[in-house]
């Protein structure tokens, strides 16, 4: 396994590897779940695509779903074709926008989750949300089953679920998280205290909670790397750098939105 850094997500070292010790701990059999909290514009989406994009391993799956603007139908698309378009890149196979016709391409060697899938997108359309949400909960462990492929499940957001309007939906993936062996979750939140509430009351799991890492802003340090890369050879003084650095207080988003308009 091999963890390439690039200079989008200098100053965040210490997570990257942290989440890279975790994919080893699942292949040697341990699992830690971890919660990536923080505020809005910290860096936590960057740092999630940054580790989707960077971790190289042939024996693991990684899925980012971004739940921003929460939709069931949409979740469930998106899960289902981030599993089977990784499948089949990974054997060298074409792959199509359309779902409908990935699923046919696969049906012969998935045939377990591209069954699993179709009842989910019918479930979905008949409005059967609660028998949806739950064959989407069992879709990764039958996934990783049928394939032998370790998988990551990165939920962005995740307090959204809430949106999906299914009861206990917390308990119900804190349930299915404790059996899937072969998968490790990462839930990320741009609301602290509301995501650490869910975590200690709704997500408190029989076999380890999960591994909560607080994203601070950037220090002074990896501000001014971000600073002096985004600028490029455009000319400013230490003065004005200096004054940027502390107005954007670390928050790299900002750095950026400003580096692009100069």
């Amino acid at each position: 396994m091999q963890l390439h850094q690039t200079e989008e997500c200098f100053g965040r070292e210490a997570v990257l590897t942290l989440l890279k010790k975790r994919v080893l701990d699942l292949k040697d059999g341990y699992r830690q779940n971890v919660a990536l909290l923080g505020h809005p514009y910290v860096g936590k989406s960057a740092v999630l695509h940054h580790f989707v994009s960077y971790l190289k391993d042939e024996q693991v799956m990684i899925v980012y779903l971004d739940l921003e603007h929460p939709d069931l139908d949409h979740f469930a698309r998106k899960l289902s074709f981030n599993l089977l378009s990784q499948y089949a890149r990974h054997h060298g196979l074409a792959v199509s926008s359309d779902l409908s016709v990935l699923q046919e391409s696969l049906k012969k060697m998935l045939p377990q989750t591209t069954a699993v899938i179709q009842d989910i997108l019918k479930h979905v359309s008949d409005g059967k949300r609660n028998i949806a949400f739950a064959g989407l909960l069992t879709l990764p462990e039958i996934f990783s089953n049928e394939t032998e492929f370790f998988c990551v499940m990165m939920i962005d957001e995740f307090q959204n679920l809430e949106a999906f309007e299914i009861p206990q939906i917390f308990q119900k993936l804190g349930k299915k998280i404790m059996t899937q062996t072969k998968c490790f979750y990462v839930l990320a939140s741009s609301f602290p205290q509301r995501a650490k509430k869910i975590l200690s009351e709704d997500l408190s799991l029989l076999f380890g909670n999960f591994e909560v890492i607080e994203l601070e802003p950037l220090d002074a340090s990896s501000s001014r790397r971000c600073l002096d890369i985004g600028l490029g050879e455009h000319p400013m003084s230490e003065e004005l750098k200096n004054f940027l650095i502390d107005f954007c207080a670390g928050y790299p988003l900002y750095l950026q939105i400003l580096c692009r308009e100069l």
